[in-house]
């Protein structure tokens, strides 16, 4: 935008306000935002007050979710609704009052004469004409089918329209999903069942066949618990010998560990392991079940380690570094080698005397990796530097500093 004179004037981009941005779809609200163009200068977020104070991931930045008061709509241009048509009915009106532009996806306004029932894809053009400042849109029901059925009336004009639905759970908002859970659990005792793509129970019906001369159907079942991995049919396919469903029980998955050279020979079932993923964002911790009897080509001894896998963050295939706890052994005084430097072709810790820090050269013994046991050169209970120990190092060096012998 340019001024008469040719100065550019900056855009002011209008605020968003995201009200019951916790509920189930409010958090899908919050991942939609970046997968489109950024039109809003400013996003603010409210909910209940159990809500108030948590904070949202919005387009890569942390957003304080804010009380539900009338002051919350200062200074919003557009607010989006998602919480019950109890509530909706008082604060979307009130927002409405203050000069916002209400968007609700309640019932509470879909069947007003004055309130634009609008679908972008469809009716976009009614948004412009409200009367009260306020937009409603359908319940998922419609959304999901009115594209098509916008082209079709376009053509015969639809006169009456029959629909069975089979409605979710997370149309009543937390409290639906809540509902729906305790009531899995109570059939099935665990209320996880179906929280993950393609779980499935034992028992359960994957797939029919039509026998070709019998024209009698079968059931193929799930023989256990698990997560179907790959389906390698559709309807009308010809059976055969082929594999029709691919199913695995993850709930506990196992970890193959190479070892080569002195390492392998110091394996043993029962060992404790500590487990990492290459990324850093899962540990655990587990135990040696059993050795392989069979090197690998590269001459490797593979040591196989079981894992729980409730929530599924371990997935086969994942690379994984593990540390291997082969003996134990106590110590009377261990340091932490993140404190170690090199100083004057000596090993030392750099240990705290008053307000100074001096050298302490050390005999060192065994180590695990985190941890060194000292023979000599530091008494216990001395306190000594444990990180960024380089920096205490320049320090001495260039003040030249006392040091023990």
């Amino acid at each position: 935008m340019s001024t008469n004179d040719g100065r550019r004037t900056p855009i002011a981009w209008p605020t968003l306000g995201i009200v019951g941005v916790t509920g189930a779809v409010g958090r899908v609200v919050l991942d939609v935002l970046p997968m489109r163009d950024p039109h809003w200068g400013r996003i603010r977020l409210a909910a209940g007050e159990e809500d108030v104070g948590s904070v949202c991931r919005v387009n890569g930045e942390d957003v304080v979710v804010e009380a539900l008061e009338p002051a919350f709509f200062d200074g919003i241009d557009v607010a989006i609704f998602d919480i019950p048509p109890e509530i909706a009915q008082e604060w979307v009106e009130m927002a409405a009052s203050r000069g916002v532009v209400a968007i609700d996806n309640s019932t509470a306004f879909r069947t007003r004469d004055d309130v634009p029932l609008v679908v972008p894809e469809v009716n976009s053009h009614k948004a412009v004409d409200r009367p009260r400042g306020i937009i409603a849109n359908p319940g998922a029901t419609v959304m999901t089918m009115i594209d098509a059925l916008a082209v079709l009336h376009a053509v015969w004009e639809l006169t009456g329209l029959v629909v069975t639905t089979l409605q979710a759970a997370s149309g009543r908002g937390r409290a639906g999903m809540s509902r729906l859970y305790d009531e899995i659990e109570v059939v099935h005792g665990d209320r996880t069942l179906g929280t993950r793509p393609g779980d499935v129970r034992r028992g359960q019906s994957l797939v029919v066949v039509e026998g070709n001369e019998s024209m009698r159907s079968y059931p193929v079942t799930a023989p256990f618990d698990g997560i179907v991995l790959a389906r390698n049919t559709n309807i009308g396919d010809v059976a055969g010998d082929n594999t029709l469903i691919e199913m695995a029980d993850l709930a506990e998955v196992w970890v193959e560990l190479h070892a080569i050279g002195k390492d392998a020979a110091r394996l043993a079932p029962g060992q404790r392991v500590q487990i990492e993923s290459a990324t850093g964002d899962a540990q655990a911790e587990t135990v040696i079940q059993t050795l392989l009897p069979l090197a690998t080509r590269g001459q490797s001894i593979v040591a196989r380690a079981s894992l729980p896998n409730p929530e599924g963050h371990w997935r086969p295939g994942m690379t994984v570094s593990a540390n291997v706890t082969v003996s134990e052994k106590e110590v009377p005084l261990a340091v932490k080698e993140t404190g170690f430097q090199r100083f004057r072709d000596f090993t030392v810790v750099f240990a705290q005397v008053g307000d100074s820090y001096e050298v302490r050269m050390l005999e060192l013994g065994v180590r695990d990796g985190e941890s060194v046991e000292v023979l000599d050169g530091l008494k216990p209970g001395t306190r000594y530097v444990t990180e960024q120990s380089y920096l205490i190092k320049a320090d001495i060096e260039k003040s030249g500093a006392s040091h023990d012998h």
